[in-house]
């Protein structure tokens, strides 16, 4: 649907359908391809289609499946080509390039510049926006508490590209720890997404859009994967999984590499600049899996930073008298990061990557475990970081659903005394 109008039947038998959602992209994108073709206004889409209108895309398996949106967002660009065909008949369509809601903050900018042109407006939205919101609410020099700016700042601005479109953004924030220090962030300048992207302190933490059933969702949570004796690297519950069934499957691959292998984790950060020997002092050595050293070698992640601080007080405003107990506190805090990740990381050379192609599905989205079980014992998660639909009418809809951090290798491992090749093949395929 564009503002409000159905053109399905434009799709024709010619037309296709691209999606591709990706959870580590600011925004999805969608191809929408059909034959050029009178409207009811008797004007092709092509002149009637303006930029950023409004674009909404469902869809469905099954006549008596309700519709889903998969996709929720702005016209980005639209193209046309005509010619001659082999019969010398002329052929013409159009192609419709759609962002999802996470484009609101990459077309919105934060810079000096723009801050200077619009000094006189009220409703600028801005660096020099941002400096009036936090000075307004005297937050300059106060630390905030990491979800309540980071939805602040979203929603404030985008607000008007927002608005224009009738799109609101539905909270999905479960993070309750961490503080930034606002007087940091005003030297950012950008898209709007670089500031939100940074301050969401990845990869402990996870900031995306995905569709929700009636508005777009933005979601800021801690990252939900699971180690590999299946427990969650965060605490709390272990997420549910999605099931593809293996009679829908089409194809699977699957990897495993030595690209993500790391036995030394350090974590910076960037509130403890002036003060380096506390992030030295005492700290844990972080060893992943340190019998890999020698097979391998030292491997370490390049430029692991948290960029949020335990408490209201950092190390940069904290009174004299109090600056060994709050730089004691951030120690504590890189070193329970820094836990993290050496869990993380920890045989993460016998996780899996790869891509699941299964017959469209339009419940499957990013940020979701699937789960496929493959005959007796073969049963495996992966953590989904990709998601791609494609339609065409009367042809096929397939989805493609790429994960990281699959398990399936490891469960064949455990199971390695009972055949599992004979086990495999047991279901038939």
């Amino acid at each position: 649907m564009i503002d409000g109008a159905d053109y399905a039947s434009s799709l024709g038998d010619r037309g296709a359908v691209h999606l591709q959602k990706s959870l580590y992209a600011p925004a999805g994108e969608a191809h929408v391809h059909f034959p050029d073709m009178p409207t009811y206004s008797r004007d092709s889409l092509y002149g009637i289609l303006k930029i950023l209108q409004p674009l909404d895309i469902r869809i469905r398996r099954k006549p008596d499946q309700d519709w889903t949106t998969v996709f929720r967002g702005f016209v980005r660009s639209i193209g046309r080509d005509e010619q001659v065909g082999s019969d010398g008949r002329v052929q013409r369509s159009v192609t419709v390039v759609g962002h999802d809601c996470g484009a609101a903050f990459l077309m919105q900018t934060l810079g000096t510049i723009v801050t200077w042109q619009n000094k006189d407006k009220p409703l600028f939205q801005s660096l020099g926006w941002l400096s009036s919101w936090l000075t307004g609410k005297e937050l300059t020099q106060k630390p905030h508490k990491i979800g309540d700016f980071l939805w602040e700042v979203a929603t404030q601005s985008t607000k008007s590209i927002m608005e224009k479109a009738a799109f609101f953004f539905q909270k999905q924030f479960t993070v309750d720890t961490g503080y930034v220090i606002p007087t940091q962030v005003t030297s950012l300048e950008g898209p709007v997404w670089s500031l939100l992207s940074r301050y969401s302190d990845a990869p402990w933490n996870e900031f995306f859009v995905r569709e929700g059933r009636d508005d777009p969702e933005l979601v800021f949570r801690p990252t939900p994967w699971l180690d590999v004796d299946n427990n969650p690297l965060s605490g709390g519950k272990t997420p549910l999984a999605l099931e593809i069934a293996l009679s829908d499957i089409l194809a699977l691959s699957a990897h495993r590499d030595d690209a993500e292998l790391v036995n030394h984790v350090w974590v910076n950060s960037p509130a403890l600049a002036g003060a380096e020997y506390v992030q030295m002092k005492d700290l844990k050595e972080g060893l992943v899996t340190p019998d890999t050293r020698e097979q391998f070698g030292d491997r370490a992640p390049q430029g692991l930073a948290t960029w949020l601080g335990p408490t209201e007080k950092s190390p940069e405003n904290a009174p004299e008298g109090e600056f060994p107990e709050i730089t004691a506190k951030y120690k504590e805090w890189i070193t329970e990061r820094q836990a993290w990740a050496v869990k993380a990381g920890s045989q993460v050379h016998e996780l899996e990557r790869g891509a699941v192609t299964c017959k469209g599905n339009p419940t499957l989205r990013v940020g979701e475990y699937i789960h496929v079980a493959r005959g007796p014992l073969l049963d495996w998660n992966g953590y989904c970081v990709s998601v791609s639909h494609d339609f065409q009418p009367f042809h096929r809809y397939v989805t493609t659903v790429e994960y990281i951090r699959g398990t399936q290798w490891l469960n064949r491992k455990k199971i390695a005394s009972s055949n599992p090749w004979d086990k495999e093949r047991a279901t038939g395929t």
